[in-house]
């Protein structure tokens, strides 16, 4: 009787167990997250490019899905736990896709100008199987004895294709507009490369460098146009689990003017979604108008919503 019962269990597992250790991992995680994603679209998707990739596996790619989708009666059924409501629900579909943040921050700035700001920021990013793209945009709103002194705002965008787990092909485009600047417009267009250099549990850190091209106009009119190179790299640590510290470097260089900027913040969280944040930025200049200083530093205080 229990030689009987082991042959059956053998001939319903080792089927699942075969097609699990037929596939790599990566293709098995890639399979498993379209799958938990819910998504017939990017399931389809997934499945059609990964038999365009490795035309080989095809029929281990179908055994895979077909054990995902109806796993051996053999197994031991776990209880079932009561459904709760996700916490995005309100979220729409299409948008629970997006990572990223939105930081509300209250600055107070020294160099050219003394002034206290108010500034809002939003930073996210999606990801599909070989591609990926980065948005940012902020706007900044500041006084000095009841007037105003400081409005600028930014735009970027930048898109991804990803060569590996760690390496990356880029083109991004930057605006920025400051009305109350030597430079009241600037806009840069670059291709590059980037690299995921280190990543662990808790420490990741990343570069990137692009070439491109750059127009800006200054408050009186004229406008100049310039090569540039654009090297940058972000480092962060988790350095509890409700505790991190971020530092960005990121330089523009251009045949008459370089800018380097240095930004240093620490997160802490206050609920799953709320934290706050504390950050320092310095922003130099190498060749700036006479009378203005080329380094300027500004302190933020401010709240994340993380989504």
């Amino acid at each position: 009787m229990h030689i009987y019962t082991l042959l059956i269990l053998s001939g319903l597992l080792l089927p699942t167990l075969s097609a699990f250790a037929a596939l790599p991992n990566d293709l098995q995680e890639t399979l498993q997250a379209a799958k938990n994603s819910e998504n017939t679209f990017v399931l389809t998707a997934t499945v059609s490019a990964l038999k365009q990739q490795h035309p080989n596996l095809i029929q281990d790619i179908d055994m895979y899905l077909a054990n995902l989708a109806a796993p051996a009666t053999a197994t031991i059924q776990e209880p079932v736990a009561e459904a709760t409501t996700p916490a995005t629900s309100w979220v729409p579909t299409w948008a629970q896709a997006w990572e990223g943040k939105v930081i509300a921050n209250a600055a107070l700035k020294s160099g050219n100008t003394d002034t206290q700001d108010y500034e809002l920021e939003i930073d996210a990013k999606r990801d599909w199987l070989n591609w990926a793209l980065r948005v940012n945009a902020s706007a900044e709103h500041g006084r000095n004895a009841g007037v105003r002194d400081e409005e600028a705002y930014a735009f970027g965008l930048q898109g991804d294709y990803k060569l590996s787990s760690h390496d990356y092909i880029f083109a991004a485009i930057e605006h920025d507009i400051d009305n109350f600047d030597a430079i009241v417009q600037e806009t840069e267009e670059t291709v590059g490369y980037g690299r995921m250099l280190f990543q662990n549990k808790t420490m990741e850190l990343e570069a990137q460098i692009g070439l491109g091209a750059q127009q800006t106009e200054d408050s009186t009119g004229v406008t100049k146009n310039a090569f540039l190179l654009k090297p940058e790299a972000h480092y962060t640590w988790d350095i509890t689990e409700h505790l991190a510290f971020e530092q960005g470097l990121e330089a523009t260089l251009t045949s008459d003017l370089s800018e380097l900027t240095s930004v240093t913040a620490l997160e802490n969280d206050l609920t799953d979604n709320l934290a706050l944040r504390a950050s320092y930025t310095v922003e130099h200049a190498t060749s700036v108008p006479i009378g203005t200083k080329k380094t300027d530093t500004t302190a933020k205080l401010g709240l994340v919503y993380g989504f």
